[in-house]
């Protein structure tokens, strides 16, 4: 999952979409968008979303290697939206 921010409040988008120009192209990408506050197209990976009554949190999750059938798993990052804090925060 991404992050986003827009119109007061928060929420994510699938990790899936990718970045045109690859990773070169990421920082450029992210400046050009401000509700859109991570990107990283070095892994492919998924988002594991968690709802409380308090808060929205999502990790972001990468296989190290696609190629390897038993690779490893890492945490790319971490963020949170705080209920009636419409702000995302990186934890």
């Amino acid at each position: 999952m991404l992050p986003v921010r827009a119109w007061g409040w928060s929420s994510a988008v699938p990790a899936s979409v990718r970045v045109r120009g690859g990773v070169a192209q990421v920082a450029e990408r992210l400046a050009e968008n401000p509700h859109f506050v991570f990107a990283d197209a070095q892994y492919r990976g998924y988002g594991v979303v968690e709802f409380t009554p308090g808060q929205l949190s999502t990790t972001l999750r990468a296989v190290e290697d696609v190629t390897n059938p038993v690779s490893g798993v890492k945490t790319l990052a971490r963020f949170a939206v705080a209920s009636g804090r419409p702000v995302i925060e990186r934890v």
